[in-house]
C-alpha cells in the first residue's frame, strides 16, 4: 500500500500529515489540496489518498504528494464606532416627543 506525502504549498518541504504548520518555514496550514483533481479537505482525510479521485501520491524518489495549503481568512471589517454626540441626541429627541405628547394629552 502505498503511503500519502504531504508538502508545504509554499516551501516545498515535505511535511507530517497532520501537521497544523510547516516545520521548515513556519506556515499554518488550514486544508490539504489534492494535486491531480484540486479537492480540498482535512489532512486525516487524505491519509489513505484523495477520497475524491483516489490518488494516493508520488513514488518516494519524486517530490509529489498532496500539498498543505493556506487559504486567507477572509478579514472582519471593523465595527463602526457610534459617535458621541448621538446618544445624547437621540435621547434629546426622545424627551422633547415625549414631553409634546403629555402636554397633547393634558389639553384634551
Amino acid at each position: 500500500m502505498k503511503r500519502s506525502r504531504f508538502f508545504c504549498e509554499n516551501c516545498h518541504h515535505e511535511v507530517r500529515p497532520n501537521a497544523k504548520v510547516c516545520p521548515h518555514c513556519g506556515r499554518f496550514f488550514e486544508a490539504v489540496r489534492c494535486p491531480i483533481c484540486s479537492y480540498v479537505g482535512e489532512g486525516r482525510d487524505f491519509i489513505r489518498g484523495c477520497p475524491n479521485c483516489g490518488y494516493a501520491g508520488g513514488s518516494a524518489d519524486r517530490d509529489e504528494g498532496f500539498e498543505q495549503v493556506d487559504y486567507p481568512v477572509r478579514a472582519r471589517r471593523p465595527r463602526a464606532q457610534t459617535p458621541v454626540w448621538v446618544w445624547p441626541l437621540a435621547i434629546g429627541i426622545l424627551l422633547v416627543v415625549f414631553l409634546g405628547l403629555v402636554l397633547v394629552y393634558l389639553r384634551m
